[in-house]
């Protein structure tokens, strides 16, 4: 698929309803933000790296950083609230398949999401490698040093 005029896609996740308290912090400088406007998860994106230089994305987010910095000290999303003020509006939207998550927090996700995803995401604390891991049937056979099957 194309990106279209977007420098970024990736899956859309939620909205920045669920941002409220770090809105508030930082009204001054993001009275533009609608919380209804769709948000990702920016473990897993798709970028066009001849615009993302063109456009001097880094410089853009390193603006962001340094504007928010106080207020991202106690924001528990990090990175993902740079990822997502920098792309406000602007990201093409993927398939949910192409980030199937977060299978870290959830034991209850599916049969045929897992099955059907086409990148399965581990974001929260349950990671397969660790001994309380979830869903380390379909983490198994990538996992390095083990033979498939």
């Amino acid at each position: 698929g194309s990106l279209e005029k977007h420098v970024l896609a990736a899956v859309s996740d939620g909205t920045f309803d669920s941002w409220a308290e770090y809105l508030e912090k930082d009204s001054k400088h993001l009275r533009h933000i609608e919380s209804h406007q769709p948000t990702f998860n920016a473990g897993v994106f798709v970028t066009d790296l001849s615009r993302w230089h063109e456009q001097e994305i880094l410089e853009k987010l390193e603006g962001w950083i340094t504007r928010h910095r106080l207020a991202l000290e106690d924001f528990y999303f990090g990175t993902q609230s740079i990822m997502n003020l920098a792309f406000y509006r602007d990201f093409q939207h993927l398939p949910s398949a192409w980030n199937v998550q977060p299978l870290g927090w959830y034991d209850d996700i599916p049969e045929e999401t897992l099955q059907n995803g086409k990148i399965l995401h581990w974001a929260g604390k349950r990671k397969p490698w660790l001994a309380d891991g979830l869903y380390k049937e379909y983490w198994i056979d990538y996992a390095i040093g083990q033979e498939p099957g």
